[in-house]
């Protein structure tokens, strides 16, 4: 099925790229400049005003997959390079607990970031339950929310894969170095994968 577009609020840019929307009422500038930009998510004034604080940040997994080809490898820092063409996946013949980890700041920083929100961009072979852990020293992790969606239906659009998690009421989530998602539980008989791992907050040094 497809949805027509209503308004930037609920137009879903993801489900646009895998073809579960319609531009049908959508005005001519705005299709312009999605076609344009999507590819690398530009989209001025249709993302939330807080940073992207990962983008580019060097990335970390428990495992990736390479496919049939070698030169075809699902790698970590495809989540944080602004780009929904591109995605991480955990390695199928892997254990089924898998974490990617983004470390906003080095450890020897004496800079570190607040975050607001977190998105996940699933793929559709998602993952049923996870934690999002935060880190002010990439050695120590602590679970700052939980995810299960084991007495959920299975999603039924591509919306339902994307996952928008506020961290405004969690202190935790303050003065961090690193981030990352910690997956206990498959969504599928395949490995879990990313298109996009999404920061939103701040960064600096002490006030």
């Amino acid at each position: 099925f497809t949805r027509k577009y209503r308004s930037p609020l609920v137009f879903d840019l993801m489900d646009t790229a895998l073809g579960l929307n319609s531009t049908e009422g959508m005005p001519e500038a705005l299709w312009k400049r999605m076609r344009d930009d999507s590819d690398e998510l530009k989209l001025q004034g249709l993302l939330p005003s807080k940073e992207n604080i990962a983008l580019g940040k060097p990335v970390h997994a428990s495992s990736f997959q390479v496919r049939e080809s070698k030169d075809d490898k699902l790698l970590p820092a495809s989540v944080v390079d602004g780009s929904l063409s591109t995605r991480w996946g955990a390695d199928l013949n892997g254990t089924k607990l898998q974490n990617l980890a983004i470390h906003l700041m080095e450890a020897a920083s004496t800079d570190t970031c607040d975050v607001y929100e977190v998105r996940l961009h699933w793929e559709v072979a998602n993952a049923r339950a996870y934690f999002i852990d935060v880190s002010r020293d990439l050695r120590e992790w602590l679970p700052a929310f939980e995810e299960t969606r084991a007495k959920r239906a299975e999603p039924k659009a591509a919306r339902a894969y994307r996952h928008a998690i506020s961290l405004e009421d969690q202190p935790l989530a303050l003065g961090i170095k690193g981030i990352r998602v910690r997956i206990t539980e498959w969504g599928t008989e395949w490995a879990p994968s990313l298109w996009e791992f999404e920061v939103r907050g701040s960064c600096g040094g002490p006030v």
